[in-house]
């Protein structure tokens, strides 16, 4: 993924920035509403899928994607590549919300 900002961690930065907006915090309540939107886009918007992966409730699934589109001010699905990206960038890559603000 880090290949299509050629290898620019500045533009990679920007693009995650952009993308995950309030949802970059760095608190565990923001933490699980990244995590619940990655596997919830994975599993094509379907919340009983993703609540048997995150091991919890439908309902709870259902509640942390309404908070996420809040916070993004836009329904992921919009913007569905660039959110699942910045997700998969978040996941892997690791960038600190500190970081993404430099």
């Amino acid at each position: 993924m880090t290949v299509l900002f050629g290898g620019d961690a500045r533009r990679v930065r920007q693009f995650v920035t952009a993308t995950r907006g309030p949802l970059a915090a760095e608190s565990s309540a923001a933490q699980r509403l990244r995590e619940t939107l990655r596997v919830f886009l994975e599993e094509a918007d379907h919340a009983p899928r993703t609540a048997r992966r995150l091991h919890t409730h439908r309902n709870t699934v259902l509640r942390r994607i309404v908070r996420a589109t809040q916070l993004l001010g836009y329904p992921p699905g919009e913007r569905r590549l660039a959110v699942m990206l910045a997700l998969e960038l978040d996941r892997w890559v690791r960038l600190p919300a500190r970081a993404l603000s430099e």
